[in-house]
């Protein structure tokens, strides 16, 4: 149903290791601006020392003042002058991170194609898998009667060898759509994603 059909595309976009990828290469091109911008701004360090000279010694460099010391230091760079080269970095930052997001756009709405077909082919073969079995439990019955028949002399022959091949082409036909089910479905686990596996019995 459409309720089935929604939830298996947000699962998608949840799951699917293609849109994960997507996910973290925008983090990264947001990460990369946030990092070019800052390079505007000025970078202040601290930095300070503390040490402690244990010798019993009392002359020449092990004077008091040598034994414990410390320093305290800032230190700040300042850009002045880049030649542009910040506002170009940030430019081509932001337009890799507009890119990404053109192309995420696009993939959004292939993985929802994809899925959508997929789905329609399942609940397809699924009505498919339910007529042939029907058809199959018929045509067995039908070749059960022609048999009995047959021995009851109440048929001929090539009634027999009819209902038999009847019964063998459905029965063709019924285990190729049970495989063309389990493809489809197992297309669908792939674009998912293997985490959603489990919660495909929903779809059974």
């Amino acid at each position: 149903c459409e309720s089935d059909l929604r939830r298996l595309v947000s699962d998608t976009y949840q799951y699917n290791p293609d849109w994960k990828q997507f996910e973290a290469a925008l983090g990264a091109a947001k990460a990369k601006i946030r990092e070019e911008k800052g390079n505007r701004y000025p970078q202040v360090a601290l930095f300070g020392s503390l040490s402690r000279w244990e010798n019993s010694y009392d002359a020449g460099l092990a004077t008091q003042e040598n034994k414990e010391s410390w320093d305290v230091g800032i230190r700040v760079q300042v850009p002045l002058f880049r030649g542009f080269l910040t506002i170009n970095k940030i430019k081509a930052a932001q337009a890799r991170l507009q890119q990404l997001q053109a192309q995420q756009i696009l993939l959004k709405e292939g993985l929802a194609l994809n899925v959508k077909h997929l789905f329609l082919l399942m609940s397809g073969y699924q009505k498919q898998e339910e007529s042939y079995r029907l058809a199959k439990d018929d045509a067995a019955k039908n070749r059960e009667l022609n048999e009995k028949a047959y021995q009851n002399e109440l048929c001929e022959t090539k009634d027999v060898i009819e209902s038999q091949l009847m019964e063998s082409f459905i029965q063709a036909l019924y285990q190729k759509v049970r495989y063309d089910y389990a493809e489809a479905r197992f297309q669908v686990d792939f674009v998912v994603g293997d985490h959603i596996q489990k919660q495909i019995a929903i779809y059974e």
